[in-house]
């Protein structure tokens, strides 16, 4: 099954709570920087995790 850029981001918040935007950008390395800040942005705006 194929994670959503969500669960994709979202594990790697799980495993590594103390990450930076650069390291999450690292561990999702089939999303681009822009997809990793947008769908952030997204989460972020409906109460979700703040990197």
């Amino acid at each position: 099954m194929d994670l959503t850029a969500a669960e994709k981001i979202l594990e790697v918040i799980i495993r590594s709570p103390d990450c930076e935007l650069e390291e999450l950008v690292l561990e999702c390395p089939g999303l681009t920087w822009n997809q990793v800040f947008a769908e952030l942005d997204r989460m972020t705006r409906g109460g979700g995790p703040c990197v």
